[in-house]
């Protein structure tokens, strides 16, 4: 239906709002078990949530999502995040009714009645309900609600289309009484913070004047650390100061694991080479290289067609220039896609990579008529007026049929064919199931060299008999290695890497980014003791085993200092540099001045439209430097400053030019500008404290 395009040709924006809203609480939570309120999979100050309504809320959005990408299914890491959005937005939900409902806010549904007669709210200029002016037109959802109400009366075809459509309708309703509630609290917010002409003047000049600079720079990397001394006094100062930074909501866990990642086997390749040889015999013999071509199981099927270098693997086109048409390569390995290859150069030809035509489509008793008129020069324009049909020509091009050439079926490569063998003018037919699509070529360019080979290429796999030999020899270890102190002494011994990884969470969909670690977090969160080790657990994509060692439980609060020692250490390297540096660049006083020092190896490179409110972006030592923006802003046009104490490195610099935005001042609006701000600063502020002081148990790992 047209409703369910329109749908989809708003996707980007769409999703782009449901997201935002999303965050603001928007979706609605049916607090009910189906059957199953003695389970629950997660819980949030004492609202459960049973694993059906969950599942139920993930299905809905990913439903909406799959109708704005034209039904795309998701793949795992999209199913993912999308989990993570309907859990978050569902944490957010609860805490924030609850506040909402102290202060008395609500949506009623004349609210809601209203704003949909209003029709200029974002979320409903985004259904498929729009007039010819591209807004929201709540006439054609009056009659689309109407007709849905009488959906027994539609043809059975229609009837998935309108389900679809107001389930989709049903979402955005929701959505909008959501949203409109989280507007209504962040207007209450908002109403607790105001600027002054002070301030709006000043942010207004911190964001309109900015200087280009040009400065010397000793980065941190550039020194070692084994040139700098620090103590646990020196740890333990910056654990205090930086300790929010180290503040955790949830329980998190450290484990030690080996990854077993089985690949071929040096009997694989060379059984994979010896069929390759195989094949290369057999495109060398026959005359059916389609058949040749899909039997050997390649990854590229072969169509016929000929096409540019663009839609052909590299390693492919380094062989063209060294190869002659007619013959076949050599089975080669390319260790970049893992695959082996072998193809028959067929032909090169020279070919027009855009072809304009124009087409009918005619039944099959008239086709031959229609055809022999237009072979006999019968206007082109006049037959598709008399058939109703577009006298519009369009365009072929490569890119439109060259990628996916293997997949065309036999009727779109004889199109493709004649289209682009065919001299200009020339009017050809193509008999289709029921007819026939005549076409008259109009114009012809961009000619190119196109290739015509048939190709062999296989992906190295591993064979069953290795993956079975890999897990035999991991499965004896294990039998032998039964506890983490037998793992940390004989793994490294037996060819196994023994890796560490800290703060895993429950709500982590794998283990050290493999995929299909369920069962293995579910044993880390439900069974596992310190210390302990767990099964062997096949993984990835049957091509990992895992086993894992619990080493400690991270309760939720503040990081104790001794599990973060490495991070705090460098962080104590990082200050204690930048005090050495700077003390020693305290005494500099120009560019020149500084490139001259013998201590360090100073770079220098200049910076234009640093202004105060955006934090430097320093390429040379791959750093944001906020407090280099906040010294520039201070320092007037051919001063020179420094030295300044940032994250990437020390630096000195001189202001060789200022400017100053055309933009007129707005007090008004100026300080309606830092208002909106700081509400919205504020309200992540709120909703971390929330999060923080609220008690949340996410057990989803153990059913998701």
């Amino acid at each position: 239906m047209a409703v369910l395009q329109s749908i989809r040709s708003h996707g980007k924006l769409m999703l782009i709002i449901i997201g935002g809203a999303l965050l603001c609480f928007i979706a609605e939570v049916v607090f009910e078990a189906l059957g199953k309120k003695d389970i629950t999979v997660a819980e949030v100050n004492g609202e459960k949530l049973s694993p059906d309504t969950y599942k139920a809320m993930v299905d809905e959005f990913s439903n909406v999502i799959k109708m704005q990408s034209g039904g795309q299914e998701l793949n795992e890491e999209q199913r993912a995040q999308l989990e993570d959005q309907v859990w978050q937005t569902y944490v957010t939900n609860v805490l924030m009714e609850k506040e909402c409902a102290k202060l008395g806010l609500r949506v009623s549904d004349k609210e809601l009645q209203d704003i949909i007669n209003e029709g200029t709210h974002p979320l409903l200029s985004q259904t498929p309900f729009m007039d010819q002016n591209g807004m929201f037109d709540k006439e054609q959802l009056k009659k689309f609600l109407a007709d849905y109400e009488k959906m027994g009366q539609q043809a059975p075809e229609l009837r998935e289309s309108y389900e679809q459509i107001h389930a989709y309708w049903v979402y955005i309703e929701k959505q909008l009484r959501q949203s409109t509630l989280a507007q209504k609290y962040q207007a209450l917010l908002q109403q607790s913070f105001i600027s002054n002409p002070i301030s709006a003047k000043a942010n207004f000049a911190e964001r309109t004047n900015s200087s280009d600079i040009v400065l010397a720079a000793v980065p941190y990397m550039s020194v070692a650390d084994s040139t700098v001394a620090v103590t646990d006094a020196d740890i333990k100062k910056v654990y205090e100061e930086k300790k929010e930074m180290f503040r955790q909501s949830v329980e998190t866990r450290n484990i030690k694991y080996i990854d077993v990642m089985v690949t071929a086997s040096q009997a694989d390749k060379d059984q994979l080479m010896s069929d390759m040889s195989q094949f290369a015999e057999e495109l060398s013999n026959t005359a059916d290289l389609s058949t040749t071509v899909r039997n050997a199981g390649s990854n590229m099927l072969y169509s016929g067609l000929a096409v540019s270098k663009r839609a052909l693997p590299l390693d492919i086109i380094n062989e063209l220039d060294s190869t002659a048409a007619g013959s076949v390569v050599k089975p080669y390995y390319n260790p970049l896609d893992n695959t082996y290859t072998t193809f028959k150069y067929i032909e090169k030809v020279s070919m027009p990579d855009s072809v304009e035509y124009q087409q009918l489509q005619i039944a099959a008793d008239k086709a031959d008529s229609v055809y022999t008129a237009l072979k006999g020069g019968a206007a082109f324009e006049e037959m598709a007026k008399k058939y109703a049909q577009p006298e519009a020509s369009t365009w072929l091009t490569g890119s439109m049929y060259e990628q996916s050439a293997g997949q065309l079926n036999a009727q779109t490569i004889e199109l493709v064919n004649k289209l682009t063998k065919s001299e200009t003018g020339s009017v050809e037919k193509i008999d289709m199931n029921g007819g026939s699509l005549i076409v008259k070529i109009k114009t012809r360019k961009a000619f190119t060299d196109k290739y015509n080979l048939a190709i062999i290429k296989k992906t190295l796999e591993f064979s069953q008999d290795t993956y079975r030999d890999a897990y035999n020899n991991f499965s004896s270890f294990l039998a032998a290695n039964k506890t983490l102190a037998d793992l940390e002494k004989n793994a490294e011994e037996k060819g196994y890497k023994l890796l560490s990884a800290e703060g895993i969470a429950n709500n982590a969909h794998n283990i050290a980014n493999i995929r299909d670690t369920h069962e293995a977090l579910r044993w880390l969160f439900n069974d596992a003791k310190k210390g302990e080790v767990s099964q062997l657990y096949e993984c990835g994509n049957s091509d990992h085993m895992m086993v894992l060692a619990l080493t400690g439980v991270n309760p939720a609060g503040y990081l104790p200092m001794e599990t973060i020692q490495n991070e705090l250490r460098a962080e104590a390297i990082r200050l204690k540099k930048a005090d050495m540096i700077a003390e020693k660049m305290a005494s500099v006083k120009s560019i020149d001045q500084a490139k001259a020092m013998k201590e360090y190896n100073v770079i220098t490179d200049s910076i234009k439209h640093v202004s105060f409110n955006a934090p430097a972006a320093v390429m040379m030592t791959g750093a944001s430097e906020p407090a280099l923006s906040g010294k520039v802003a201070g320092v007037a046009k051919g001063q020179f400053a420094g030295p300044v104490k940032g994250n990437g490195g020390v630096y000195v610099f001189q202001v060789y030019n200022t400017e100053k935005s055309e933009e007129q001042y707005d007090e008004k609006s100026e300080m309606q500008m830092l208002g909106m701000t700081a509400m919205q600063n504020s309200m992540r502020v709120v909703m971390s404290e929330l999060m923080m002081n609220s008690k949340i148990e996410d057990n989803r790992y153990m059913y998701f």
